[in-house]
């Protein structure tokens, strides 16, 4: 059900894969004005991805004030910041949701089926989207 609504749009925010694919398609033709980051590379390197924002919007920044900033905007900080992790989402969902959940690069896996899964892949690769392809695989 997750994934034929987000296909269609039929969730509070919109479809997933058209919003990722007009982002992907403005920073492929943009690159000067649009920055794609993904997150499974963020939470790799969070500081080195703090580096690679301040060089896109041509801010000189240390490497110590990369990891500064990345320790400042951590998954866990920003959980516990309201202004970050929308509260107002609980009304429209349910008592347990939280619009962040828990940070965890590949954790999708604990909530789609196989059939899911492979919707997924399918819409992915007809959108043209080439940044998920380690996902594809």
């Amino acid at each position: 059900a997750v994934v034929s609504t987000q296909s269609t749009g039929e969730v509070l925010f919109g479809s997933w894969f058209e919003h990722v694919q007009q982002g992907w398609e403005r920073a492929r033709d943009n690159p000067d004005t649009v920055l794609f980051l993904r997150y499974e590379d963020m939470k790799a390197d969070e500081a080195g991805t703090v580096l690679k924002i301040a060089d896109f919007l041509g801010v000189k920044i240390t490497a110590e004030r990369a990891a500064e900033i990345a320790e400042l905007t951590t998954f866990k900080k920003m959980q516990k910041d309201p202004t970050a992790n929308h509260t107002w989402t609980k009304d429209l969902y349910n008592e347990g949701f939280n619009f962040l959940r828990k940070g965890i690069v590949g954790d999708y896996i604990n909530y789609f089926t196989p059939q899911q899964m492979q919707q997924m892949k399918d819409k992915l690769k007809e959108s043209g989207v080439t940044c998920f392809d380690d996902f594809l695989s």
